[in-house]
């Protein structure tokens, strides 16, 4: 996972091996280099809680710069519960759009901060797993976390 943050908040976390995050950091930020303040630590430390099923909440301040359509679609995304999914076409319907499932999935595929939106819990209509931007697999793992974790206090 690698995590990339200004000092308004968060702005890209990715997926990767070391090798396509490495490349991921040399193709976007070839000046940034490894700096660990306080804040970004506490951002790291509270992902890996989410990942470890200790945390269900990710209080993380964004610096993204969505279009419009895309800040209404992640809205609408960040609302969904933990360890639960919605289609493609329900959030079209909860923007007000829809017809606009094909465009939705866009939107979630060019979500910069995984897990903060979490386009993962996004699914097609008949509730299979498609296209994840960090692969399909990993889109799988999360919802099982999930749901192995919802019935969960934390």
């Amino acid at each position: 996972m690698l995590v990339v943050a200004s000092e308004f908040g968060v702005c890209q976390v990715c997926f990767g091996t070391m090798k396509e995050l490495n490349q991921l950091q040399q193709q976007h930020w070839p000046q940034a280099s490894p700096v660990y303040k306080h804040a970004l630590a506490t951002y790291v430390a509270m992902l890996r809680e989410y990942l470890a099923g200790a945390r269900q909440q990710l209080p993380i301040p964004l610096d993204i710069h969505p279009t419009s359509f895309q800040a209404q679609v992640w809205a609408a995304v960040r609302a969904i519960p933990y360890g639960e999914v919605r289609s493609y076409s329900q959030i079209a319907g909860l923007i007000g759009k829809p017809s606009a499932a094909r465009a939705v999935a866009q939107a979630c595929a060019h979500n910069p901060v995984a897990l903060l939106i979490p386009c993962h819990r996004v699914v097609a209509a008949n509730g299979s797993f498609r296209g994840y931007r960090w692969g399909v697999q990993r889109k799988q793992a999360l919802l099982k976390l999930e749901k192995q974790y919802s019935c969960n206090e934390h």
